[in-house]
């Protein structure tokens, strides 16, 4: 599932000196709860990544700035593995607050559209896939992604933290399946929006190994809310632990439904990091041993499916415990 992502994402996603390593949540203005996340509302913009078969080698845009206007160094990127189209090929333009980038400089061929509203943090992930799979995916072949990703310094050690409150606020656009019934296979075909964490340990004897946790939002293929699900991940030799979204949500996604997620993730941590060992991996640790390494959170669709995604807000709190809290904040 995720021989496309890196395990690691480079420290150069985090700028030197600008990285503050918390904020107060402005929020609730409790002084012992901060975000975890350098850039909660996009401001920095976002560096592109290249796609990997497209070819997107003459682009000229390697990052989202917002017409020259977005603060300085990114903390962010956005990864579009598999896809035949890119955004460093497609159009830039401002709706309002809103600043639009897709794939394409045809209206009636773009694929993928991000739309980012960096006053508000709000962020919007549209990809379809019909206008870029030149035919229904086979099972030995790649898919496409359409993912956020950054990484934390600073504050990631689960130890200090009492809680870690994951605060996200999303709604579908669209979620079509663009494949005829003949050609549709579930063994094979689905979209799937989500949050994966990359968690390492400290423990020495494990140091060598991490882990996938996910956060799943959202499958095609599932009728009915899930529960919790574990598997090995051959491209990265890691073990996937993902909470059940019964645990987040009271209803299976559909378009134009809006929901709010505000959820402590470290008892799930705990559980994931409780069921990976019972696979063999990370033995010797405990959950205090362990850290946040990176995250990435979007679209992935190994299917011809065209799903868009409003994001209305994201962030990760993180409530200290009280004896780290003079040292920390």
């Amino acid at each position: 599932m995720k021989k496309f992502i890196c395990a690691l994402l480079s420290v150069t996603l985090l700028v030197s000196g600008l990285f503050c390593g918390c904020g107060k949540d402005n929020e609730t203005g409790s002084k012992n709860k901060i975000s975890l996340l350098a850039d909660a509302k996009f401001e920095h913009g976002f560096d592109v990544e290249k796609t990997g078969v497209g070819n997107d080698t003459g682009g000229s845009r390697t990052r989202l700035d917002y017409m020259g206007t977005a603060l300085e160094g990114s903390y962010w990127t956005i990864a579009q593995h598999c896809c035949n189209k890119s955004l460093l090929l497609g159009t830039e333009s401002k709706e309002g607050d809103w600043y639009v980038y897709t794939d394409h400089e045809e209206a009636d061929e773009v694929s993928k559209t991000v739309r980012v509203n960096p006053q508000t943090g709000s962020i919007t992930l549209n990809a379809l896939t019909s206008k870029d799979y030149l035919h229904p995916r086979q099972g030995s072949e790649g898919w496409i992604h359409l993912l956020i990703q950054t990484g934390f310094t600073g504050v990631r050690e689960l130890d200090v933290m009492g809680k870690l409150n994951l605060k996200i606020g999303f709604t579908f656009n669209r979620m079509d399946l663009m494949m005829t019934r003949e050609e549709y296979d579930v063994n094979l075909h689905t979209a799937q929006f989500q949050l994966y964490f990359v968690i390492g340990t400290r423990n020495t004897r494990d140091e060598s190994q991490q882990m996938w946790f996910g956060v799943p939002f959202f499958d095609y293929r599932n009728t009915e809310l899930t529960s919790y699900s574990g598997a090995l991940d051959a491209g990265t030799n890691m073990y996937i632990s993902s909470m059940g979204n019964e645990d987040i949500m009271d209803e299976v996604a559909s378009v134009e439904k809006r929901f709010d997620i505000d959820v402590d993730l470290k008892p799930y941590l705990e559980n994931a990091l409780k069921n990976a060992q019972e696979k063999g991996f990370l033995a010797n640790s405990v959950i205090d041993d362990l850290y946040l390494v990176n995250m990435n959170l979007g679209w992935e669709i190994p299917g011809t499916f065209d799903v868009g995604v409003d994001i209305h807000y994201f962030d990760l709190i993180a409530e200290i415990k009280s004896e780290y809290a003079d040292e920390i904040i």
